[in-house]
């Protein structure tokens, strides 16, 4: 089995040969299709960031991250930028905390800080852009960067090596 970037670089092209199977169908043509006009700007705001030199994944990231939102927004009724507003966000912010994975378990603050920025971002371009007068995002407060501590610690014998390496005379 193929694995890693050759598997990667593999679908892409197929997906751009039009011969990918599975996978989700062109957000854009959906939603514009179903008047979703909060989803009209998503590709020229993605061929923005590839101007700005973000790297591929990044950009693969931020289109999910958007499509969820987006999902999330079609449920309630939300089709147009203007309708979005910061307890609306503030709404979305409370289902990504609440969201479950398979196993249970909570999003990481890292995971839900990224899904939150990626909308947070969408809007900015939407304001930049002219398409929004003021950015209902711009007063989400993300969850708190996680400080971890490193995985493995210094053993006894490393301590003692590296408090005798100063020459204390």
């Amino acid at each position: 089995r193929e694995k890693g970037y050759n598997k990667v670089r593999r679908l892409r092209t197929r997906v751009k040969r039009g011969k990918a199977k599975g996978g989700r169908p062109d957000a854009k043509s959906d939603a514009l299709a179903d008047g979703l006009e909060l989803a009209a700007h998503r590709d020229d705001y993605l061929d923005w960031l590839t101007a700005r030199n973000l790297a591929e994944m990044t950009i693969d990231h931020r289109r999910d991250d958007l499509e969820r939102f987006f999902s999330w927004a079609a449920e309630r009724g939300l089709e147009t930028p203007q309708e979005i507003t910061l307890a609306i966000l503030e709404a979305y912010q409370r289902r990504v905390a609440a969201y479950r994975t398979k196993n249970n378990k909570p999003l990481a603050n890292r995971t839900q800080r990224k899904r939150l920025s990626s909308v947070q971002d969408y809007f900015r371009y939407l304001v930049r852009h002219g398409v929004l007068t003021a950015n209902p995002a711009s007063e989400l407060i993300l969850p708190k960067k996680e400080n971890r501590l490193p995985e493995e610690a210094l053993t006894q014998s490393q301590i003692d090596d590296v408090l005798n390496v100063p020459d204390t005379s």
